[in-house]
């Protein structure tokens, strides 16, 4: 703008100048030639200065913008910068209180100690303070109450210490994956399978609610000879393959089948045989002989499944406990205090040759471990070793019931096993060893419970998700049969509703409930959700119904 001022003043003192040099010079020519150059050269000058001002413009214009940029490059690089760091220092100060915090619980481990072992003496004394019990009872008493309540104080620290330290995450939710048809479809009918039977979100109360387990239920209680056991050996086959098998899946898959076994083999079918001769002697008193020997416990029943039944209660646990060498934990707890604590340790003895002060592991969780007899499966070898005693005892039984019964026959055959393969008595005599094993299972029953198992076998709890993996037990908030049943609860409201002839209305004010409504849609009934305070009104008498009411 300057430039152009500049110019403009210069082209008026020119053309003031020419004008006065026209009149001395006399003529118009020379004057107009003079004005029109000097105005060529004066907007010559003007667009010179304004390209070089452009030029000057345009270069600040792109450095300002150049260092604007790199200033926000700057700032972002620094916040990133700074996020990072204070990401740093909250770890590494979320790392040291739990390293301070495993710590912690390992130096109060005799305080811990001194208290669960005056608990412990409280117990023993009272149950061994009968001065009149038998020196040889109360010896195997205490060694009893020792076992049992080392076992107790080893569950109680491992629950402590997965109480206060936090665990690092190894939860895998992928199930084992097909690479043909077959196999596809295998491990989709085991993933539903496990899912429904062996959940990893859903307690007993929770699978009660399942109708895919009350039809699982129902064949392992059933009295019906070889249907509990095709189904503990379809449940063995999803366990074991794909390999490798989990220890805690093993030993549930054992102590449910001997628990199944008390009910279903034991209770359940002596009650059958009892219906069966209360029915023959209701119905048939003067043919009650021929009645048990057609319609009796055991005659119905074919002599291979019911052969077959007898030892695979015995063969299937034995095959799983064998497995147990070959299984793997999938849950292995790592603390992160704990590995962190080990970590400094190491550096520590490679800095300097003497040891580090203080404990880097549970005094307590050695002490209880070195008490408790470790191995794959706890406890559970004697358990097993007692139930082979009980299948051999049935069996001894079984065997003087079946030759005293064939001596007595008067229908008897001189081949003892022609007898035994056409005898209905032997059936009979087969039923009732059966029953007779069945209630032997008894000691199996309280370790269905999860206390009890936990103190047998000290396992982590596992389950199978949706896609057929084992992941550790989580127990939800919420049930994912909640929504279902309160769906099913509003529907059935809704159905009451409308068959008292109510209807729907909106009204004002404040609630916190919601309800449903009704209306015709294509002559069928829709259910609508209708926002809170709305109420039933009755179209006769106009009163209005709250749903509380």
């Amino acid at each position: 703008e300057r430039s152009e001022s500049s110019a403009a003043a210069a082209a008026a003192d020119v053309e003031i100048i020419s004008m006065d040099l026209a009149r001395t010079s006399g003529g118009d020519s020379m004057r107009t030639a003079i004005s029109r150059r000097v105005t060529t050269w004066a907007e010559d000058v003007s667009s010179g200065f304004q390209h070089a001002w452009n030029q000057v413009a345009d270069g600040t214009r792109d450095a300002l913008a150049a260092l604007i940029d790199m200033t926000d490059e700057a700032g972002v690089w620094a916040q990133e910068r700074i996020e990072e760091e204070y990401s740093k220092v909250v770890v590494n100060a979320g790392l040291r209180r739990e390293v301070i915090k495993a710590r912690m619980f390992d130096y109060t481990a005799g305080v811990r100690s001194n208290i669960i072992g005056g608990f412990k003496d409280l117990i023993k004394n009272a149950c061994l303070s009968d001065p009149d019990m038998w020196p040889w009872v109360k010896a195997a008493y205490r060694d009893t109450l020792d076992k049992v309540l080392n076992d107790i104080e080893h569950e109680i620290e491992v629950g402590l210490e997965a109480a206060l330290l936090k665990q690092q995450s190894s939860f895998v939710a992928e199930g084992p994956k097909g690479h043909h048809l077959w196999s596809k479809l295998y491990l989709r009918l085991r993933a539903f399978v496990l899912y429904h039977y062996l959940p990893f979100d859903l307690s007993i109360f929770g699978k009660l609610k399942d109708p895919v387990y009350w039809a699982f239920l129902l064949l392992t209680t059933l009295p019906v000879h070889f249907l509990r056991l095709i189904f503990f050996t379809i449940l063995l086959g999803f366990l074991l393959y794909p390999g490798p098998p989990d220890e805690f899946q093993l030993i549930n898959f054992i102590l449910m089948t001997k628990g199944s076994q008390f009910v279903s083999a034991g209770l359940f079918m002596m009650a059958r045989g009892a219906m069966m001769y209360f029915a023959c002697f209701s119905c048939c008193k003067p043919t009650m002989a021929e009645c048990i020997m057609v319609y009796g416990p055991g005659s119905v029943d074919s002599l291979v499944l019911s052969s077959v039944d007898y030892l695979g209660a015995i063969t299937l646990p034995w095959i799983a406990f064998r497995w147990l060498p070959y299984s793997e934990k999938a849950i292995n707890r790592t603390y992160v205090g704990r590995k962190m604590d080990e970590l400094e340790d190491d550096m520590e003895d490679e800095e300097s040759p003497q040891p580090a002060m203080g404990p880097t592991k549970s005094q307590a969780l050695k002490r209880t471990a070195s008490r408790i007899l470790v191995f794959q499966g706890g406890r559970l070898r004697r358990l097993l070793i007692w139930d082979m005693k009980c299948f051999g005892f049935s069996l001894v039984v079984l065997l003087l019931l079946a030759i005293s019964t064939w001596r007595e026959d008067e229908t008897q055959e001189q081949n003892f096993f022609s007898w035994v393969w056409h005898s209905a008595q032997f059936k009979e005599d087969l039923f009732w060893a059966k029953v007779l094993y069945g209630i032997l299972s008894l000691p199996f029953l309280p370790f269905m419970i999860s206390l009890f198992l936990k103190v047998l076998t000290h396992c982590e709890y596992t389950g199978f998700n949706e896609h057929g993996a084992c992941v550790a037990f989580d127990m939800p908030l919420k049930s994912r049969f909640e929504p279902r049943f309160q769906k099913r609860r509003r529907t059935v409201f809704t159905h009451l509703a409308t068959s008292v002839g109510l209807r729907p209305r909106h009204s004002t004010g404040s609630s916190n409930r919601g309800s449903v409504a009704v209306t015709p849609r294509n002559n069928r009934q829709t259910v609508l959700y209708v926002p809170p305070q709305a109420l039933l009104v009755d179209p006769d008498e106009g009163r209005g119904l709250g749903l509380d009411a």
